[in-house]
């Protein structure tokens, strides 16, 4: 049985969100995006399967995601330079996330 992942929150004040991705089961490209320097905020809510999170070639992070569990990690990194960056997300069959890309408003 599933458990129920909620929608994300806003950005927080002073933030732009790059992207946003609605909850999705297994692995999936979510697309290309331009990056400026400076921070870069990576928010995963999963459940049900650990994930691979790529911004290739910035970053790539694991998220550990038991099953019957909802657990949200943010991932906090810094780009010296502007970087355009392809987000994809590896997972098993049934694992289920979303996911939100962020960075200071400026």
């Amino acid at each position: 049985m599933h458990v129920e992942i909620p929608a994300l929150t806003p950005a927080e004040p002073g933030r732009k969100t790059v992207v946003t991705v609605p909850v999705r089961e297994g692995g999936s490209t979510v697309g290309s995006y331009a990056l400026a320097a400076g921070e870069v905020v990576v928010v995963v809510v999963c459940s049900d399967g650990d994930l691979v999170v790529r911004l290739e070639p910035a970053s790539v992070s694991t998220v550990i995601c038991p099953p019957g569990t909802v657990t949200p990690v943010r991932n906090v990194f810094r780009l010296l330079a502007p970087q355009d960056v392809d987000v994809r997300v590896e997972a098993p069959a049934g694992a289920r996330w979303t996911l939100r890309i962020e960075q200071p408003d400026r």
